[in-house]
């Protein structure tokens, strides 16, 4: 690796490339992003891969704030039971769907 790097490369595999036919890392560079699988390695894959990104981030952003919605929906639903207290004589919070909380 250290022998690769020293000749300008960042892989051993393409040193090795190179000791066989004489390419230099920008010539095995643009040969990999020639074919299909090598597209990856283009600046313009990237952009694609970063502006898709992008609305996925924004939709996870806007199901954490659906869910801090859903929560504060819940406390402002809760009730007090009349007559029912904890053990510690406090009274007995209770959701809509019938749970009880302290």
């Amino acid at each position: 690796l250290k022998v690769a790097r020293a000749n300008g490369f960042d892989n051993v595999h393409d040193y090795l490339v190179h000791t066989a036919t004489g390419a230099t890392p920008n010539e095995l560079l643009d040969r990999k992003r020639s074919f299909a699988w090598g597209r990856w390695l283009t600046p313009e894959f990237l952009e694609a891969k970063k502006a898709a990104a992008a609305p996925a981030a924004e939709a996870v952003k806007e199901q954490d704030n659906d869910a801090d919605a859903d929560a504060e929906d819940t406390r402002d639903n809760e009730s007090v039971e009349e007559g029912r207290t904890t053990e510690s004589g406090r009274k007995r919070r209770k959701t809509d769907v019938g749970q009880n909380f302290q």
